[in-house]
């Protein structure tokens, strides 16, 4: 199976998408998931099991040997549906897990004399500009598809021109 269609396969389940949610708040064990949620711990760890072999969470032991589970990465997904395409696509970024953010976070800390507020506010800003982009990248695919079905309507309609000229 393509990643795509496994990632997919992956996301279409709700119980491990509420699970994605949780740890992307914060890193979790098992018996937390399932607690939180309400879902068997035994579901859990079969979700978790899906989740890690996708490659999307990841574990480390913490405190009194308990294995947590994180969010191992960025993931940008764009479904782009109409009636006329059905796009899937991945952007691609460069791959990060949470040892690397953390590292380079500490960087930016030590090295930054920015405030935790001045900080908060330019994630605020990127926000809404992923925001706009999203806007702006739904508006471009519907001038697409109107794109599309002007072109097909004018196609049917030399069809139908060149049919009359046949039959006359």
């Amino acid at each position: 199976m393509e990643f795509q269609e496994r990632l997919m396969d992956i996301l279409g389940n709700q119980n491990r998408r509420r699970i994605l949610r949780l740890l992307a708040q914060k890193p979790c064990y098992v018996t937390e998931i399932s607690e939180t949620l309400k879902i068997s711990p035994k579901a859990v760890l079969e979700h978790l099991e899906a989740l890690e072999s996708s490659g999307l969470v990841k574990c480390f032991y913490g405190e009194q040997k308990r294995k947590y589970y994180y969010v191992s990465r960025d993931l940008h997904l764009e479904i782009f549906l109409s009636p006329f395409s059905f796009e899937i696509n991945f952007p691609e970024n460069e791959e990060t897990d949470l040892e690397s953010l953390i590292g380079k976070l500490s960087k930016i800390a030590e090295n930054s004399p920015e405030s935790f507020d001045s900080i908060q506010e330019r994630i605020r800003l990127i926000r809404s500009l992923l925001r706009d982009l999203s806007s702006l990248q739904r508006k471009l695919h519907s001038e697409f598809v109107k794109l599309i079905e002007r072109a097909i309507i004018e196609v049917n309609e030399r069809t139908v021109l060149d049919d009359e000229k046949i039959w006359r």
